[in-house]
């Protein structure tokens, strides 16, 4: 197998690039393995708009292997410092694609902005997720108990968080031009 960063996909376009996919998005976003292990019982995807991810401003960076959509990092800044993040992929795309490609946001965000702490909440019973974040050098750093309705039962959210002096950037080797991504697609956006 290839180390992780050596897998990262073709394209990472940021919201606020030029001709942003805002469709593509939304598609990976409604996927229904992507969407139905996040959501609470009785939620469904029809609020779920163009319009609404442009009105919420969230910086989301959209993977792309050419015209195929892989899957997102959504983010979302609670202050100079501390920024959470939304991930979601379509089903199939490897594991190591996966990781490299949220690495590479990870990545992106800590060099790009003030943020000091990434965190992410995984419901507790969704075990994939929570082995995904500690690829991602994430760790459990708290519990939301009874937090998230899932077939009639509460159950807990699972904080994961890495921060910037515990994230290995300069032992991750990687560079946006052996990932062949354009400087100007590849910025988190303005700080």
């Amino acid at each position: 197998m290839p180390h992780p960063m050596e897998v990262l996909t073709m394209q990472a376009l940021w919201t606020g690039t030029v001709n942003f996919p805002w469709t593509k998005l939304l598609r990976v976003m409604r996927f229904p393995e992507v969407w139905m292990p996040q959501v609470e019982d009785g939620v469904t995807a029809d609020g779920l708009t163009v319009e609404y991810l442009q009105q919420r401003g969230t910086p989301t960076c959209l993977f792309m292997d050419g015209p195929k959509t892989l899957g997102f990092v959504a983010l979302e800044s609670h202050g100079r410092v501390w920024t959470s993040m939304h991930v979601g992929f379509k089903p199939g795309v490897p594991g190591y694609v996966k990781r490299s490609n949220i690495l590479y946001a990870m990545m992106s965000v800590f060099e790009t902005t003030e943020t000091r702490k990434l965190t992410g909440m995984v419901p507790e019973f969704n075990k994939p997720a929570r082995w995904m974040a500690r690829q991602c050098f994430m760790q459990p750093t708290g519990r939301v108990t009874k937090a998230f309705l899932r077939d009639g039962k509460l159950c807990d959210l699972v904080v994961y968080g890495v921060s910037k002096d515990e994230f290995p950037i300069r032992q991750l080797a990687f560079s946006r031009e052996q990932a062949h991504i354009p400087a100007e697609q590849s910025e988190f956006g303005p700080n």
